[in-house]
């Protein structure tokens, strides 16, 4: 997972809603046509496909002390079998704070007839990659051609100078990714927001009455049908070409990606 120091740009205070949207789908709860779904209509040749990818970042005050979670939610379909590496789950997180928990970490797969089947803790794994990053290293056995994989975490931070960054784009294709933040007003968090496309979704609301002190903001963002993005010629860094949210980050050690960092 990817820390910014401070999210760099404008505060709009206004409310803007573009064209449709998905509506999120909670946990356990699968459309049957994503249970039928053999191919993904706008990249016919994918082998897999987040279906959804959705995070909502809430920074608070709790017991007088300041509070950061971000909470991720995330389905992939697998189309065909040379995808069922995507059963090999790597999510990175920051390790090196006392401050930084993960937790609520919840996988399962759901077969094409709607069987759901728990990804049983012994498949599950931490591993220290260096003094300031971890991994949560997750194998699901006997993945299927057809499956749906559907896991979620939360990770808690007292660095209440920092967000966490979210990425909207990965290297396999997206139907749809929605971020939700809110923050204390007397925080004045700020931002820089990246994107090859409009977004379906982009909305700022102020709300709790005139005092700034009892105010907070709400941000939300969608967008839909975002390509697999790949490494080309010339490219210096694929981080320069996702679409997402943040700012200056904690960089990765050079052997990881941020495909799997939410």
């Amino acid at each position: 997972m990817m820390r910014n120091h401070l999210w760099v740009a404008t505060l709009l205070i206004s409310s803007t809603a573009l064209f449709g949207q998905y509506e999120y789908e909670k946990w356990g709860k699968i459309a049957e046509e994503d249970l039928r779904m053999t191919l993904y209509p706008q990249d016919s040749a994918a082998k897999a496909l987040i279906l959804q990818d959705h995070g909502q970042i809430d920074a608070y005050i709790s017991d007088g002390k300041p509070v950061v979670t971000l909470k991720t939610h995330r389905r992939i379909k697998i189309f065909d079998e040379t995808a069922l590496e995507e059963g090999n789950i790597v999510i990175y997180y920051l390790s090196d704070r006392r401050s930084v928990k993960f937790s609520d970490l919840d996988v399962q797969v759901i077969k094409p007839n709607g069987e759901k089947l728990k990804v049983k803790s012994d498949n599950i794994f931490t591993e220290q990659l260096t003094k300031r990053w971890s991994a949560k290293k997750i194998f699901i056995p006997d993945l299927q051609k057809g499956c749906i994989i559907e896991y979620k975490y939360m990770l808690t931070s007292d660095d209440y100078f920092s967000l966490y960054d979210w990425y909207f784009q990965h290297d396999l294709p997206v139907r749809w990714s929605e971020l939700r933040v809110t923050f204390p007003q007397i925080f004045n968090y700020t931002y820089l927001l990246r994107s090859p496309k409009e977004f379906d979704i982009r909305t700022t609301e102020i709300d709790g009455g005139d005092n700034v002190a009892s105010q907070y903001a709400r941000l939300h963002y969608g967008i839909s049908h975002l390509p697999a993005l790949k490494d080309e010629p010339f490219m210096t860094t694929l981080d320069d070409h996702r679409a997402h949210i943040g700012s200056n980050s904690i960089p990765l050690p050079c052997h990881m990606s941020p495909l799997s960092m939410l």
